[in-house]
Parts: C-alpha cells; structure tokens; sequence
C-alpha cells in the first residue's frame, strides 16, 4: 500500500494518485465500514501523526495520458538500475539496456517461438541437460570448449559450413538482434539441432 512506503521513507512531502473513489470517500471521513477502509484511515492517520505531508484528499480528474510517460519513464529507470546491477547475467551480453530492442514479429509456430526464447536466454536441453540428469556438461571435442548456445550458434566450427549459407555474425546479440528468426531456424533445423534446443 502506497501508505506503507511514506510511513517508512525519509521524504515529507507526498502525493498519492488513486483511480478508487471509495479510498478517496474513506479519507474525506464519509461512513464507509469495509475493514480495508478502516485500515486506509489508521494509515492516514498515522501519516498525520508523523508529520508526513499528504496533500488533501481532492477528486480532481486526471487524464493518465498526462502522467503516463513520466511513470512510465520512472520505471523504466528503475529497471535500468536494476538490470546494470547484473551485468554478469547472460542476458547481460545480448541486451545491455533493458527494455530495449527485441520486439521483432514472432514467428507462427510455437515449437519455433520456443526455441527461438531458449536460445535468447542461452538456455536449451542440449545444454543444460546435464543439470537434470547429474552428468557432465556437454563438451565440443573439435573446439575444445563446453557446449553452449553462443558456441553453438556463432563460434562452433563442427557448424560453419552449415552456418555459412544461413548467417555470419561476430557475436550472439547481434544474431539476435539483426537476423531474420527464419535464418536461425533454418540452420538449427539443418544442423539437425532443432529437436534438442
């Protein structure tokens, strides 16, 4: 409840947006019994009594249109915050700032809009199988190097010649970022790793 963070932050000075006349009727001290209503009203009261400053309860109308960029924007920059305190992440290294480019047409089927996510957050059956069912991780012989969705799709030689005729990209973010899904799709099916992605 928006109450419950004023009472423990440091600032003063609030305003609260509601879309619920009937909190904006409890706080005005109409007679409104619900035990929700009575709890808004210690809440208040509470604010009250510790100096905090929330303006009087007015009904004024408000066009969301006004304030949704600025909300919008906001939380953006929370997330922003949030996700840069993570950089380690895998997702990290395809998409550095956080709600940011991704929205692409999704393709029609679902097992491909599934492999096609699997491969997005790197991970897959054929390389975290072994997780389930408490063997090795997967190893490429020919590379000298663990199997992984990256490996797989932009650094594996055992591919190359496959990869060739549908892409060739410097890293996994700008695969993901640039190539057309079908191209993707179309060297995993012919890799035949399709079924295990």
């Amino acid at each position: 409840m928006a109450f419950d963070l004023i009472e423990s932050s440091d600032n003063h000075h609030f305003i609260v947006f509601t879309d619920s006349l009937s909190s904006l009727l409890a706080l005005k001290g109409h007679e409104l019994k619900h035990p929700s209503v009575t709890a808004l009203r210690e809440a208040y009261s509470n604010l009250v009594r510790l100096q905090k400053s929330v303006m009087d309860v007015t009904n004024i109308y408000l066009p969301h249109t006004d304030y949704r960029p600025k909300i919008n924007g906001f939380v953006k920059s929370k997330w922003e915050e949030l996700w840069d305190a993570f950089p380690e992440n895998k997702l990290y290294q395809v998409k550095p700032r956080a709600g940011t480019g991704g929205h692409r047409a999704a393709p029609s089927k679902r097992r491909d809009d599934i492999v096609l996510a699997r491969a997005y957050i790197g991970h897959t059956y054929l390389t975290h199988a072994y997780l389930l069912h408490g063997e090795e991780r997967p190893y490429c012989i020919p590379c000298d190097c663990a199997v992984t969705v990256i490996h797989i799709l932009v650094d594996c030689h055992e591919y190359s010649h496959i990869r060739q005729k549908y892409y060739a990209v410097p890293d996994l973010k700008t695969l993901l970022e640039r190539t057309d899904f079908s191209l993707i799709l179309g060297f995993l099916k012919e890799s035949r790793l399709y079924r295990n992605f």
